[in-house]
């Protein structure tokens, strides 16, 4: 299969506007055309149909900007979610070299292991991702902020 004849998928919001907005333009040229036919004034026929195009014209806008806002929002929760687990890895990494260095240092095994796992509760505390909504996506996190040495 030859992937360079596909054509970039158009989203089903945006297609279903314009579609709407052809059959009402369409359904105002025929009130139009009959509107002409029956010998109405051209200056009231004119206003109308300005006035109901821009009416279509903004119902459609409308809509997609509403569709373009909400990807946005949803593209911005995913780049957010990206980097708080980025960060949360190298915090990860971070606690693994401090193990390592207090086992060399001769820390007992058991202070170790308190130490590791406090600091990994307050790792998955800091770097929870469960509450992240559009609403909320504020730059919080901030690792020059959190220190996990004790």
């Amino acid at each position: 299969m030859n992937n360079n004849n596909q054509k970039e998928k158009i989203p089903r919001i945006i297609v279903i506007a314009n579609n709407k907005k052809q059959k009402e333009i369409k359904n105002l040229l025929s009130l139009r055309d009959e509107m002409i036919e029956n010998s109405i004034d051209t200056t009231l026929i004119k206003k109308f149909v300005d006035e109901q195009y821009e009416k279509i014209n903004k119902e459609c806008e409308d809509k997609i900007s509403k569709h373009n806002k909400q990807n946005l929002q949803n593209n911005e929760m995913l780049s957010k979610i990206k980097n708080i687990k980025k960060k949360r890895e190298k915090a990860v990494e971070f606690l693994l070299k401090n193990k390592t260095f207090l086992e060399e240092h001769g820390a007992s095994k058991e202070y170790v292991k308190k130490y590791v796992e406090k600091q990994y509760q307050d790792i998955n505390i800091f770097y929870d991702i469960t509450n992240i909504k559009p609403d909320n996506l504020d730059n919080d996190f901030n690792n020059d902020n959190v220190d996990f040495i004790d």
